[in-house]
């Protein structure tokens, strides 16, 4: 069209922008946006909502930011909407699409933040910003911002169909919250398959295999037909908590009864169900014998299983395989060296951190958050920058003093370095999970339950830290990792040290 000097419409230009953003071709969408303002055309509200889209799914926020500065809130509210309705409901979409770029990004608080002010300012809210919102709570784990949009949704009178029902369900299964969960879903009538899948994966995420089989079981009965989600959510479930013969039963229907090819995440899971539960030859056998030796989930999760069943050797070679397939993931290194070191290999570790460096990995640096208020607290291992930094490390060095009391004892094995016994149980003690916890519990001086999320799996040393602390300090503490919930209480935790 260019080419042949065709004039652009702004519905043109619109499409055009969309594809752009869809593509995530910032440099085609920058050239766009050029012609746009070349034509006068970026007065118009529905090319400036996908400007904004476009910007945002390219990751270009800032960019993005300046043209909603020119769609004023108040413009927007409910009951004034000028002199014409076109104009406005451009608007309430470029202020959605806003919403939808920062929770693209992951800026889930600036994507809250942006969805206050539209609620404050009482503009029109479509259900996709609902949805978007409640999936910003569900990523970050912020449970308390997720029951305030659920009663926005009630108050509003939006209908919780099956699409709001389980990004609802969704929300409260990832922010720790089970039983709000349960309770959404036995409130639809009629549940259809997605609906299921939701909450059959929020128990798999709990540890709850059992409930979990329950509801596929349910789901069956009522003629509902499972889709590849729900297997992904049943085989988790099974593996989570070590079902090595009902997971295999769950595999084969899904091929055999169901006709549903296995994906990448099918595959993980039963590597995961067989590594985990210490059937490490099972699993080496069934990775090739589905031909899945291509992959490198299935190599990460089996390495993983290798390290906690401390089998050196074996690891050994699946890193090879790990790093042969996927030579820039930091896991393949960290499990490896972390395996040598566990086991006092000093300088294979040492060589397997070498060639990290030489081939420019990184590794993704451990963070904890816990929200206290409308506010989240990020820390990483070590961390000095809090406000609050003195009174944490001081409360924290008294905790574990009396925890050592009543049995707890540092686990220096788990520090990655070679150093003196004292240094090692400084680096230890200074664990992201401990911070986080420490600060909640010196905010927060109710019974209510601590909840902290955290981007890594929580290591044993903070396992059994924490369940030392739910038994000294009589308080329910949640934790989430990147593998599943821990719901630690009396000196016990949900996921019974099967994880």
């Amino acid at each position: 069209m260019v080419e042949y000097g065709t004039e652009f419409s702004a519905v043109t230009f619109s499409i055009a922008l969309i594809l752009a953003s869809s593509l995530s071709l910032v440099e085609v969408g920058r050239q766009l946006h050029g012609r746009v303002l070349k034509f006068g055309l970026n007065s118009d509200g529905f090319i400036r909502s996908s400007l904004v889209e476009m910007y945002g799914k390219c990751g270009r926020m800032d960019k993005a930011s300046t043209i909603l500065k020119d769609v004023p809130l108040n413009f927007l509210r409910k009951g004034n909407f000028g002199v014409t309705c076109k104009e406005p409901k451009a608007g309430m979409v470029s202020w959605s699409s806003m919403v939808s770029g920062y929770v693209w990004n992951g800026k889930y608080e600036d994507g809250m933040k942006i969805f206050r002010s539209m609620v404050r300012e009482l503009v029109v809210v479509d259900i996709r910003t609902v949805v978007t919102i409640i999936s910003a709570c569900a990523n970050a784990g912020i449970l308390e911002f997720g029951k305030q949009i659920h009663a926005y949704i009630q108050k509003i009178g939006l209908r919780i169909d099956a699409y709001v029902g389980s990004s609802l369900i969704d929300m409260y299964s990832k922010s720790g919250s089970l039983d709000d969960a349960w309770m959404t879903f036995s409130r639809i009538n009629e549940p259809n398959v997605v609906l299921w899948t939701s909450m059959i994966s929020g128990c798999a995420l709990h540890g709850q295999g059992r409930n979990a089989i329950s509801l596929f079981e349910g789901m069956l009965n009522q003629g509902v037909i499972p889709n590849e989600v729900t297997f992904v959510g049943v085989l988790n479930a099974c593996s989570h908590v070590g079902l090595i013969e009902e997971g295999c039963s769950y595999f084969k229907m899904m091929k055999d009864t169901y006709h549903i090819n296995p994906e990448v995440e099918h595959y993980t899971s039963m590597v995961n169900l067989y590594g985990r539960s210490g059937h490490l030859i099972e699993a080496k056998n069934f990775i090739f014998e589905n031909g899945i030796s291509h992959l490198t989930s299935v190599w990460r999760s089996f390495l993983s299983s290798c390290r906690l069943h401390k089998n050196v050797e074996m690891g050994k070679s699946v890193s090879e395989m790990l790093l042969q397939s996927a030579p820039s993931d930091p896991d393949a290194y960290i499990l490896l060296s972390n395996m040598c070191s566990s086991n006092h290999r000093w300088d294979e570790a040492a060589k397997v951190r070498s060639l990290m460096h030489q081939r420019g990995v990184k590794k993704q640096p451990g963070q904890s958050w816990i929200q206290l208020k409308d506010q989240i607290h990020t820390f990483i291992v070590g961390d000095r920058s809090h406000p609050q930094d003195k009174e944490i490390y001081s409360y924290l060095d008294s905790l574990i003093g009396r925890l050592k009391e009543i049995g707890y004892s540092l686990d220096v094995k788990l520090v990655m370095q070679d150093v003196e016994e004292e240094q090692r149980e400084v680096l230890i003690s200074h664990h992201s999970e401990k911070l986080a916890l420490v600060f909640g519990i010196i905010n927060n001086s109710q019974r209510t339950p601590i909840r902290i999320m955290k981007n890594l799996r929580i290591c044993t040393d903070c396992h059994n830290f924490i369940k030392y602390a739910s038994q000294l300090l009589e308080r329910e503490i949640i934790v989430r990792d990147t593998h599943r919930f821990h719901h630690f209480k009396q000196g016990s935790c949900s996921c019974g040290d099967y994880w």
